[in-house]
């Protein structure tokens, strides 16, 4: 690295954990194998049961810190490790989602380039066996948008400055599901600044475990609590127009500024889903005749 190159920030990771022993260490190998030379790795285990503890002391000389111990659930999890974290920048990867091979270099150039609070990029979706069913490519932040329409940043591919939660605090415990946003929507109304990046990051894994597919009403009725505390739609009825405009203004957005719009999305992804994994349980049941 020349004089000239600003030096990589030291990036924080935090996987809060609970008996995703079958998930986890791909996850973790997925942070460590890209070698990023200022990363500080963090992982909070609510004491499960399985083979997690047995997996992460296997990888324990390369982390920063580790515990396993009894918690209020993944919220107060992510926040035990965002306390813990010394890293100018932060994020947090759940132990059954996947980083890209680059994810951190890239990330890394990123916030020593540009100056928002928030740097966040693509994902895409995967099944439990880590077969690619759908890219998600996505758009600038506009706050109407993550309000009322869909939570557009993959949080796995999101990163901030650590120094937003001394501005505008750490997760907000009260929510299991939904948590990442009601935080974006806050940093958003307290004047943090979004760039979104046309770059690959995360891997999401979509399985019946996961919040987003097992626990849909629950992570529902986050969001919609999110929309009436910091909405100005005074109905659930007006929430709801306001919702169909958000989603048909991100589709416009994607048009023009990704040349595509999501063909997939809903009902639709978990149809898809269900056919990908469905072939691949077939594969799999192939070659082990």
């Amino acid at each position: 690295m020349n004089s000239s190159t600003p030096a990589l920030p030291r990036i924080s990771v935090i996987t809060p954990s609970f008996n995703q022993g079958r998930f986890l260490e791909e996850t973790i190998e997925s942070v460590l194998n890209q070698q990023y030379p200022n990363l500080e790795y963090i992982i909070i285990d609510g004491e499960s049961t399985d083979s997690s503890v047995e997996i992460i002391r296997r990888y324990e000389k390369d982390l920063a810190f580790w515990v396993s111990e009894p918690d209020n659930g993944q919220t107060e999890a992510i926040n035990k490790g965002l306390r813990r974290a010394t890293g100018e920048i932060v994020t947090w990867l759940n132990s059954d989602d996947l980083h890209f091979p680059d994810t951190l270099a890239t990330i890394g150039s990123a916030f020593a380039r540009f100056q928002e609070d928030v740097i966040y990029g693509d994902y895409v979706l995967i099944t439990p066996g880590g077969r690619t069913f759908l890219n998600r490519y996505e758009i600038p932040f506009r706050r109407d948008i993550m309000l009322y329409g869909v939570n557009f940043i993959g949080q796995a591919s999101a990163f901030f400055r650590r120094s937003l939660l001394d501005r505008f605090g750490f997760l907000n415990e009260n929510y299991q599901y939904a948590m990442d946003h009601e935080f974006w929507i806050r940093l958003a109304d307290g004047g943090a600044s979004f760039r979104h990046i046309k770059h690959f990051l995360s891997k999401y894994r979509y399985h019946s475990d996961s919040k987003t597919v097992g626990a849909r009403e629950k992570f529902y009725a986050e969001m919609e609590a999110t929309r009436e505390k910091y909405g100005d739609a005074g109905s659930a009825f007006a929430r709801r127009i306001h919702g169909y405009w958000a989603r048909l203004k991100r589709q416009l957005i994607k048009m023009s500024y990704r040349g595509r719009i999501d063909f997939l999305g809903g009902s639709l992804n978990r149809v898809w889903y269900r056919w990908v994994s469905a072939v691949e349980r077939q594969s799999s049941h192939r070659r082990s005749d």
